[in-house]
């Protein structure tokens, strides 16, 4: 997929957004898409009943997945995207949850709705994180509308136009579009609404006359306008969540032990970008101490594809149980884990493209992604990866 003109290690479209890792230091839904505010609403721990390949005595072992966060305070993800406004910018997609409607997903995306505010998308049913590679050029490629909302984020909000060092000087609050020459146009606002901060980013593929940047921007400045209005009357808008200061850090990835079961030597985008910005996803990382990597390699076509993805998100629990809960993971591919304590669980799920493996444990989620190009003996090498990284 196309390198966006914002941060590349954040979750919005494929090769950008996904992560990978083995060493990564933390930075500092249910099955019905929609956003959540942050805000506990007490602690499940439930009875998994799938595989339950390390209950070797086959008592019932109970899974923790923790707190789940309550979903007050924002508009529904339908509020927020409507079908007329969404349409007229990107045709043919429809409201979804990608934490719970792909196997393999972004913890990046549950980022938001952790820190207390929401992530919504409408998507035409491509995954994100999908590669398309030149000699793929004909598939399917993902178009999408992403909604991110991240409550009392005025100083977060300032830094994203230009005055965090680490942002290079670059805004992403400025409202535009831009074509891509990946044949892509990408559209990017930011605005606040109340004491929020409302971030929405456009990926639509030129397929069309009328899929051109300046036909796409008054559709788009519309769709943004109506979130803002509808952010700002709501009860999240005005919510003080007493967090860290502003901070758009990047997560430390090291690409060691995943490369020691690939074919390939996997590179992070930040091992080479300079010009980055901070977004929202970003600050929203650092107030949950989650983190996210992307490791890359060297493909046949002109740009870099994924390798490996990692993402962690402490108390992150709620997302894997709703995961299992749709029906996303799964559950035959409960795995016996060195390093999983009473209470943890592991799943692997696989596709012709890659395997990944969602992790529960101490209540947080982790999630490792591991494509089959770069590593064919998948089903085995994602499970050294996790292991060697849960033993670090």
């Amino acid at each position: 997929m196309s390198t966006r003109f914002r941060r590349i290690t954040t979750a919005a479209v494929a090769v950008t957004v996904v992560l990978g890792l083995t060493a990564c230091s933390g930075t500092d839904s249910s099955s019905a898409p929609g956003p959540t505010s942050g805000a506990a609403s007490g602690t499940t721990s439930t009875p998994d009943t799938g595989a339950a390949g390390s209950d070797q005595d086959g008592a019932d072992q109970r899974v923790s997945f923790g707190r789940t966060p309550d979903s007050a305070g924002w508009p529904s993800c339908a509020q927020l995207l409507p079908g007329g406004l969404v349409e007229a910018v990107v045709p043919g997609v429809a409201v979804e949850d990608p934490l719970t409607g792909q196997a393999h997903t972004l913890g990046a995306w549950a980022f938001p709705q952790a820190a207390g505010g929401a992530s919504c998308w409408a998507t035409n049913g491509v995954s994100t994180l999908d590669d398309v590679a030149e000699a793929r050029r004909d598939d399917p490629v993902f178009q999408g509308v992403h909604v991110s909302v991240l409550p009392d984020a005025g100083p977060d909000f300032r830094a994203a136009g230009g005055s965090d060092a680490a942002s290079a000087g670059m805004s992403v609050t400025e409202v535009r579009c831009d074509a891509s020459d990946a044949a892509r146009v990408q559209c990017q606002g930011g605005v606040l609404a109340g004491d929020a901060w409302v971030d929405v980013t456009v990926v639509r593929a030129q397929d069309s006359a009328a899929a051109v940047p300046e036909a796409v921007l008054p559709a788009f400045r519309t769709l943004l306008g109506h979130v803002q209005q509808d952010v700002a009357s709501s009860a999240g808008a005005s919510v003080s969540t007493g967090h860290a200061a502003a901070s758009s850090r990047l997560t430390v990835c090291d690409s060691s032990r995943v490369d020691d079961v690939s074919d390939v030597d996997l590179s992070t985008p930040s091992d080479v970008a300079t010009d980055t910005a901070a977004e929202l996803g970003d600050f929203a990382m650092h107030r949950v101490e989650g983190a996210v990597c992307v490791f890359r390699y060297d493909g046949s076509g002109r740009y870099p594809l994924t390798g490996a993805t990692y993402s962690a998100l402490p108390d992150g629990g709620w997302v894997l149980e709703q995961r299992l809960g749709n029906g996303t993971v799964d559950r035959s591919g409960r795995l016996d884990l060195d390093g999983l304590e009473s209470g943890d669980a592991a799943w692997r799920t696989c596709d012709d493209t890659l395997c990944s493996v969602d992790v529960l444990r101490g209540g947080s989620w982790e999630h490792f992604g591991l494509w089959r190009a770069v590593a064919p003996d998948t089903t085995s090498a994602v499970v050294r990866w996790v292991e060697a990284s849960l033993a670090a």
